[in-house]
């Protein structure tokens, strides 16, 4: 008696490991909550961490006020809807590819760091530890801003095609340097709050796609196979690259008459530290998801 062949996907047999790639979320995962807890940690309870924080809030008026008045309102009146777009746009795209499961994630990731990041920042206080010469000690931690544009950014990590991941997590984590760095500059958060809002973010867009992977396996997601890469040169240009631009930006628009009480160092160290920081988690989140089987093709 004749047996039938199985009928297996084009891409059947294609390597790749779900098991792998949750194990890489849950690190990646692990790395946006030590994110968050040492930004807390350092930025919040302790007195030299408050310190430094001080010196860098006040060492951006060392650049020139009109730009920073100009930057300011420019910014404000973007950001919003640039965010609003995005992230009904990365929704749009998730359900266009995989339908109703893979936008509702999607949604869930851009929708949940900003809302809990609102609500820690009610919760958590910030102690006066230390004398402080000009910033206030009210909390600001962690940055909902800085959440939202690392939601959004994360969202489209894991909505595009994985042929289109690569790039896509560039674009990502350029945005959320960019983004990261404009809120600092405009003073509306210290570093511990913008690298904790960006590490909530990562951990929530992690433990979210470990449910999707483990529930759908990769029918929803996907990755790249044997196809896959791992840390490559890329993957540490990108921040350090967008860190040097940032600072380089930042001394560029030094005002040489500045008050020498405002430490242009501080903020030039706090920017670079940020922007290498934030600007990393969309890379390794895409690495994370290539290490899945590709995905079977959807049936229409």
């Amino acid at each position: 008696m004749r047996v039938p062949p199985a009928v297996v996907g084009r891409d059947a047999g294609r390597a790749g490991s779900t098991s792998g790639a949750l194990v890489a979320l849950v690190v990646v995962g692990a790395l946006g909550a030590l994110m968050a807890v040492l930004a807390w940690w350092i930025g919040v309870r302790t007195g030299w961490g408050q310190q430094l924080e001080d010196y860098a809030f006040e060492g951006r008026k060392a650049t020139w006020y009109r730009f920073r008045q100009v930057g300011t309102k420019a910014f404000s009146a973007v950001w919003v809807p640039v965010a609003l777009v995005s992230a009904i746009g990365a929704v749009v795209v998730a359900f266009r590819r995989r339908g109703l499961a893979l936008a509702a994630a999607a949604a869930v990731v851009v929708a949940v760091p900003p809302v809990l990041a609102t609500g820690l920042k009610r919760v958590i206080e910030r102690p006066d530890l230390v004398e402080l010469m000009w910033a206030n000690a009210r909390n600001s931690f962690p940055s909902g801003h800085a959440a939202l544009v690392a939601a959004v950014s994360l969202a489209w990590v894991f909505v595009v095609a994985p042929r289109s991941r690569g790039w896509v997590a560039g674009v990502a984590a350029v945005a959320t340097g960019v983004g990261s760095a404009a809120i600092l500059g405009t003073g509306w958060h210290r570093m511990s709050d913008v690298v904790g809002g960006v590490g909530l973010a990562v951990l929530v867009a992690a433990v979210v796609l470990m449910v999707v992977v483990r529930s759908t396996g990769t029918g929803l997601v996907g990755g790249a196979g044997d196809g896959r890469r791992g840390v490559t040169i890329v993957e540490v240009a990108i921040p350090l690259g967008l860190a040097i631009l940032a600072c380089v930006a930042v001394y560029w628009l030094r005002n040489p008459r500045s008050d020498p009480a405002h430490p242009m160092w501080a903020f030039i160290g706090s920017v670079f530290a940020a922007v290498v920081t934030v600007s990393a988690p969309p890379l390794l989140l895409a690495l994370a998801l290539d290490r899945l089987p590709r995905a079977p093709r959807r049936q229409t």
